[in-house]
């Protein structure tokens, strides 16, 4: 869907986050209550899905001014093919030349 809409140049926030000290990330709820097992360990379903030397909890090189902590999951097209990664929860904030208007979200919802 995401490739037939057009949405390849976008980064999608997912449902997913870390503690500020920890390394697991987990899905969580409406209270952002962490949910099931870790999605970055390696008997993780998605473990192969994620982004080549991530997740790195932190950003320090392209065009982050300064170390930039990364705890919420997010989603981004490279070459035709959709990776997971941890990144900032202000990306369009932080990399504004990079990113202004090119932030989205995936929402699960239940009626």
């Amino acid at each position: 869907m995401l490739n037939s809409g057009g949405y390849t140049n976008i980064h999608f926030y997912l449902g997913g986050r870390r503690d500020d000290n920890g390394t697991e990330y987990y899905w969580v709820n409406e209270q952002n209550e962490f949910m099931g097992d870790s999605l970055n360990g390696g008997a993780s379903w998605c473990s192969s899905y994620w982004y080549q030397n991530e997740p790195s909890f932190r950003d320090t090189g392209s065009d982050a001014n300064g170390e930039i902590a990364e705890n919420v999951m997010n989603l981004f097209c490279v070459s035709g093919t959709w990776y997971l990664n941890d990144s900032s929860d202000n990306l369009a904030g932080l990399y504004p030349d990079l990113l202004s208007g090119k932030v989205g979200y995936i929402i699960e919802y239940e009626e």
